[in-house]
């Protein structure tokens, strides 16, 4: 009798793998299909052990080896969270160290942050690093940081030595020209910090010989192409220290001095309106102080704590504060 042989071809899915394998049957074709006898269990003990691929797999069996190696991933993934959460705990721990916090984006630095991240006695370390050399380069953050975290009295003096001196800067270099926009800039911040003397700095600032006195260092100096020359009086940076000090005398909240720098924006008006901008000093001084009247109305409607939660977000100085300082041009 010739022996005859059939194909079967099982397919299994399980656990999103597709699983096919191919068995060859092979009976007596005048006879039933006969199973070998079963294997005593010595016999299975001394059988030798079948490779994986050539056995059949079950559906259990299947199931579980895509469980265990899902299992094994999942493990995986859950030790790379747990390594970003600690990553992430270490940076927020860094953070806390004043020395690192001032390295931060400078958009980064806003109020909150500030005030989350850092505590009072990080103040006489920023007033340190505010002197530092190695610092140079983040000095303002530095400044930045203390106007919205210190309440030292200490703190107003640290700020205006800041503004006041020269650094030694170089004519045209990048540093430079971001250093003198941060000593401008904490002009402005300067007045969050209050008190009598950040008062007087800024309300004396506002006048053409207070601005020059402030920063009389800067006009002895080297100072940026951007910021004028001796032939005018270097009257484009002293319009500019004018309006920053009414911007800072605002966020001070000084009765006298915003009545002052509403005086100084009429005048600044008045004399555009006579001259345009044929004078380059007139016009910086209207748009500075443009900016303070706008930025007085929006203290007033929403209180110093609520402009102080939004001055750092992005687009608030150009969808808010300008669209409204446009009302105080000419």
């Amino acid at each position: 009798m010739k022996a005859s042989t059939k194909s079967a071809v099982f397919i299994v899915v399980a656990g999103g793998c597709l699983l096919t394998g191919i068995y060859l049957l092979r009976q007596p074709a005048s006879q039933g299909p006969s199973s070998p006898p079963p294997l005593t269990e010595k016999e299975r003990a001394q059988a030798p052990e079948e490779p994986l691929g050539d056995r059949p797999v079950s559906t259990s069996q299947a199931a579980c080896e895509v469980d265990e190696g899902f299992q094994a991933f999942s493990r995986t993934a859950e030790l790379q969270i747990a390594g970003d959460l600690a990553d992430r705990g270490t940076f927020e721990l860094d953070q806390r160290d004043p020395r690192a916090f001032v390295r931060r984006s400078d958009h980064e630095i806003t109020p909150g942050v500030t005030r989350e991240l850092l505590t009072r006695e990080a103040v006489p370390v920023l007033h340190a690093l505010l002197d530092d050399p190695a610092y140079r380069r983040y000095w303002s953050n530095i400044a930045k940081t203390i106007c919205y975290l210190s309440d030292d009295p200490a703190s107003a003096s640290v700020i205006i030595n800041y503004i006041r001196r020269s650094d030694d800067w170089r004519e045209g270099a990048i540093e430079t020209h971001r250093e003198c926009t941060g000593k401008l800039l904490a002009i402005r911040w300067l007045g969050f910090l209050g008190g009598e003397e950040a008062e007087r700095v800024l309300i004396q600032a506002m006048s053409p010989d207070g601005a020059r006195e402030l920063v009389k260092a800067w006009l002895d100096g080297l100072l940026p192409v951007s910021a004028g020359g001796p032939d005018d009086g270097f009257a484009g940076l002293v319009g500019v220290v004018q309006g920053s000090a009414a911007i800072g005398i605002v966020h001070a909240q000084s009765r006298e001095g915003i009545q002052r720098a509403e005086a100084l924006h009429e005048a600044a008006r008045a004399d555009f309106r006579d001259q345009g901008y044929s004078s380059e000093s007139t016009s910086i001084l209207l748009q500075r102080t443009g900016q303070a009247m706008a930025i007085r109305d929006l203290i007033q409607s929403m209180g110093i704590e609520g402009y102080l939660e939004h001055v750092d977000s992005p687009g608030f100085y150009k969808f808010t504060i300008l669209p409204r300082a446009v009302e105080y041009g000419p």
